[in-house]
């Protein structure tokens, strides 16, 4: 499964590689006046859902970690702050 996982973020990466230089080519073409803007709208909205799909990915593995963290016992440093006797003002010590 994790084999599975990065592979997909492999070919995610490389991917956005691809629509990145896809975007650049497009905007080249369009500044020697070889194409049209439509392609270059095209290029980076496709290159800006990828983007927005590794971010969205992204965010789930993070829940995913926090969400194994908390079932193995996590949240314990909120306890010990709550628990635990509050810092003494330094001036009233001088």
């Amino acid at each position: 499964m994790i084999a599975l996982a990065l592979r997909r973020c492999s070919l995610d990466t490389a991917s956005r590689e691809a629509l990145r230089e896809f975007a650049r080519l497009s905007r080249l073409r369009f500044d020697k006046g070889v194409s049209g803007y439509l392609e270059v709208l095209v290029a980076e909205n496709e290159l800006f859902a990828a983007e927005l799909a590794a971010v969205s990915l992204q965010a789930d593995r993070y829940t995913q970690l926090i969400n194994v963290y908390q079932s193995m016992g996590g949240g314990w440093v909120d306890i010990a702050t709550s628990t635990a006797p509050a810092p003494q003002d330094l001036d009233k010590l001088n």
